[in-house]
């Protein structure tokens, strides 16, 4: 089922955007730490059905395409400077870490990742239900 490989695939890549947010987090007092952002997209999508040009009384339609989940695409650090601070006359630079950022991500990713969780057993139940009705 098409269901269950799309959750897999967004259960994958919302593990390893919560490993890097949780990084992110780990490293907020860490001098000249840059944080790093999690860039996902769409996996390869199956047209189901062709556009539709308008003619006569046919007003057209636009393609009807299923996703089949979620990829990682890329891990990027992030370029701004942290801010500096003058500790013994020495300027050091703080982390760029913004920890309110991270932890809204962490709580939007978590619930994207319990999302994805919950469709499996579902999807399963769905798969027994039709096996059980063509027998």
């Amino acid at each position: 089922m098409n269901a269950m490989s799309s959750s897999t695939s967004g259960l994958r890549t919302h593990m390893t955007k919560m490993d890097v947010i949780a990084n992110n987090i780990a490293n907020v007092n860490t001098n000249d730490f840059q944080a790093s952002r999690v860039t996902l997209a769409e996996s390869f999508s199956q047209t189901i059905q062709q556009a539709r040009s308008a003619s006569g009384n046919n007003v057209g339609g636009n393609s009807a395409q299923v996703g089949s989940g979620v990829s990682l695409a890329s891990i990027d650090r992030t370029t701004h400077p942290g801010a500096m601070r003058v500790v013994d006359g020495e300027v050091e630079t703080m982390s760029n870490t913004d920890l309110a950022i991270e932890i809204t991500s962490m709580i939007t990713t978590q619930r994207a990742f319990e999302a994805n969780a919950r469709v499996i057993p579902v999807a399963d139940e769905m798969l027994e239900e039709v096996i059980r009705i063509g027998r």
